[in-house]
């Protein structure tokens, strides 16, 4: 495996968590100083957009915490009323959240649970108003 960028904190945690298809990591340290108060990009595991409402996704390994920071930007996002967010733990989804933009939370185990909680949020965003998409 090629040197990991100084941005990973736990390289052996990042190692033990390779998410799947994994293809490598993209080096943000170039950015260090960019942001305010050490802000450094941060990844999304997984989005799905219909109808301008937003599912993302992300994992983490079966203990892990999610960062202070990511736990912010993921609570300006619910602010927005457009994003729901789904923290899964583990490969098979052993633990995972879901919260919404109308402050309600759901808590779940297993991969089916959690399938039947985004099917609701399918038909929930199945449900909104159609864009049409801006021709660029």
């Amino acid at each position: 495996m090629q040197k990991l960028p100084d941005t990973i904190y736990n390289e052996e945690l990042f190692i033990k968590s390779l998410p799947a298809q994994y293809d490598g990591f993209f080096d943000w340290s170039f950015m260090r100083g960019t942001f305010p108060r050490n802000i450094m990009p941060m990844d999304v595991d997984g989005m799905v957009e219909i109808n301008n409402q937003f599912i993302i996704f992300e994992t983490k390994g079966k203990f892990a915490m999610i960062p202070d920071g990511q736990r912010y930007t993921q609570q300006a996002l619910l602010r927005t009323g457009f994003f729901t967010i789904v923290n899964i733990w583990g490969d098979d989804a052993d633990d995972w959240e879901i919260y919404t933009p109308f402050s309600i939370k759901y808590t779940g185990k297993g991969k089916l649970s959690l399938l039947e909680k985004v099917k609701g949020w399918l038909k929930y965003a199945e449900s909104m108003p159609k864009y049409k998409v801006a021709e660029q």
